[in-house]
């Protein structure tokens, strides 16, 4: 979470570094920075995919042992019968 944080910062001062060199007529330097912001755009978006990826594993692997103690108590009751 930290580094999502700081990951978000750097890319508003990127973008807004840009905007000051674009404004100021430093085209060179505006369209580095703005380069620095897509690749910080990127890695928030790898990130926050992986994150998404994780969740939803987590969420499969939760539902399948659900499945798993439920079929478990089943099969103890019919042995009980």
């Amino acid at each position: 979470a930290k580094q999502t944080n700081n990951l978000q910062l750097l890319e508003k001062n990127y973008l807004r570094l840009s905007e000051i060199h674009e404004k100021s007529g430093n085209s060179k330097k505006a369209l580095e920075a703005y380069k620095n912001y897509v690749d910080v755009r990127q890695k928030i978006n790898e990130e926050e995919k992986r994150r998404q990826d994780e969740m939803a594993k987590k969420q499969v692997d939760a539902e399948k042992r659900e499945k798993e103690l439920k079929l478990q108590i089943v099969d103890q009751e019919l042995q009980n019968i």
